[in-house]
């Protein structure tokens, strides 16, 4: 480009900086940006002074969960040496929702291979429905009426009624029963052989949220009836709690 072209281009460019219109746009435009700056530092120390401390203490909050364990239980002797109440062990598969993976069919391929290994179905579903249709249809929307009334559980309802039997609660049942508390593992099934038990850790690599967890039961060397005597052989009744807290 020749000198004349350069010279011309530089008139140009003078000329926009001396525009009214150019340098009202530059002027809000420089405006609009230390506004927008000013912004994010408020954001930063909003977030630093005013709620520090609420968001350190909620972050804490998330990097611990508070689990339940069960007391252990002593062994309990006779004056002259004899057991009277021992513990037996007990093996329980569960599942904690919250180390579960996350994609659907993941989750899907740990339910179907833990079913596999302990005989729990993933879900009824579709047997259940197939029940419900298979039966009395008058008894079933008259028993479903009076349920939703009572506010009692339908299928509950029904099965009581001895309408339709209730199957045993699948994977993603007893899963969906603990959702509210992601961190409590939830019981699948009690008392697996300890082969099973051995089987399912070995394969806890690929079972993410599964763990066995041993739970020890009493047992009564004199007999069962050495319990009414020893103490409750079960979970204390919820009615006897009440009365006793």
């Amino acid at each position: 480009m020749s000198r004349m072209g350069w010279k011309r281009i530089e008139e140009i460019e003078l000329q926009e900086s001396d525009d009214p219109g150019t340098r009202s746009r530059l002027y809000f435009m420089r405006i609009f940006i230390l506004i927008i700056f000013g912004l994010l530092l408020y954001r930063v120390y909003w977030l630093q002074q005013q709620t520090g401390d609420e968001l350190t203490q909620l972050a804490e909050e998330n990097q611990f969960a508070i689990l339940r364990t069960d007391a252990p239980r002593g062994v309990i002797f006779d004056r002259n040496g004899e057991p009277l109440a021992i513990n037996q062990s007990s093996f329980n598969v569960t599942i904690t929702p919250a180390f579960l993976p996350d994609t659907e069919e993941e989750i899907r391929a740990v339910y179907e291979r833990l079913s596999v290994l302990t005989g729990v179905p993933v879900t009824n579903t579709v047997q259940q429905e197939a029940l419900i249709a298979a039966a009395n249809p008058e008894l079933v929307s008259s028993y479903t009426r009076m349920a939703e009334i009572y506010e009692a559980p339908v299928r509950e309802t029904l099965d009581e009624a001895g309408i339709v039997p209730q199957l045993p609660n699948s994977i993603e049942a007893i899963v969906a029963e603990n959702s509210f508390a992601q961190y409590v593992p939830a019981v699948i099934t009690s008392g697996i052989p300890i082969t099973l038990a051995y089987t399912i850790e070995q394969e806890s690599i690929f079972l993410p949220g599964v763990r066995v967890i041993p739970e020890p039961l009493r047992y009564y060397p004199a007999g069962e009836y050495t319990a009414h005597i020893m103490g409750y052989m079960g979970p204390l009744p919820n009615e006897l709690w009440l009365d006793l807290v």
